[in-house]
């Protein structure tokens, strides 16, 4: 019966590795050195940067006399128009590209506690990059006004209803017996036409134009830091298996 081979104590891989540390440091070194050259080999890519205001656009104009809140459309709501397919045909026909690598190559982010969109649009060439982010810009402001604008006709009932409560005010103004709910349901309807004018006909502006940045994918770092732990990989791999330097010691109760 052959004796079982004994497993390596934290001591062994410590010898192991002073053993073999010139071929860690070699194969670590080269290893970084690729991952670096890789990077540098990188075509740079073009970065267009581009910041919309949204206008705070109400989803539903409620004709309720009583006070309700106003639902408004929320920025992930707009930001999604830029992933429709009519805004990725615009995009993609301006950059030279199918929808589905224009949204590959665009990013769409929102500054904090604000209705500030940022898109950002990758492209292989400055100009591709721009074009890009001002078909973007466009299909925004475009699909906004289009998908979110309020229906003409509730506008028109909600004009409609500011008329008659101005006019039974002013006839229980002349008559000197004015009701106070007559005057709050005035005031609430004509804050609603107000807001609904304003949210209807303002359009989101734009904050700053395409601003282009060039730069390689990636991070250095990144690059470095893998190509070196490929090449320690490959070392200890080549290093062989840890053998035990000694036997296990026996324990107390087999020790004679």
């Amino acid at each position: 019966m052959s004796e079982e081979r004994p497993l390596p104590r934290i001591g062994d891989y410590f010898t192991h590795v002073r053993r073999y540390y010139k071929r860690m440091l070699v194969f670590g070194v080269l290893g970084a050195a690729i991952g670096g050259a890789l990077f540098l080999q990188r075509a740079d890519e073009y970065r267009a940067t581009s910041t919309v205001a949204l206008s705070p656009q109400l989803t539903y104009l409620s004709l309720n006399p009583k006070p309700e809140k106003q639902p408004v459309v929320t920025v992930d709501t707009t930001a999604a128009l830029l992933r429709s397919d009519e805004a990725l045909d615009l995009i993609g026909q301006s950059m030279g590209l199918s929808p589905q690598e224009a949204s590959d190559r665009m990013i769409v982010s929102a500054k904090p506690l604000s209705r500030v969109l940022v898109i950002r649009i990758t492209g292989v060439t400055s100009k591709q990059a721009a074009s890009g982010s001002r078909a973007a810009i466009a299909a925004l402001l475009s699909l906004q006004s289009e998908k979110f604008a309020l229906p003409e006709d509730r506008v028109r009932l909600l004009r409609n209803r500011v008329n008659v409560l101005q006019a039974a005010a002013q006839e229980q103004l002349t008559s000197s017996s004015t009701s106070q709910n007559v005057v709050d349901a005035l005031e609430i309807a004509q804050t609603r036409l107000d807001q609904a004018a304003a949210t209807n006909n303002t359009r989101s502006s734009v904050i700053t134009q395409p601003r282009i940045n060039a730069g390689r994918p990636g991070e250095l770092i990144v690059f470095v830091a893998g190509g070196l732990a490929l090449g320690l990989l490959f070392a200890l791999l080549s290093a062989g298996v840890v053998q035990a330097t000694s036997a296990p010691r026996p324990a107390p109760w087999e020790r004679s």
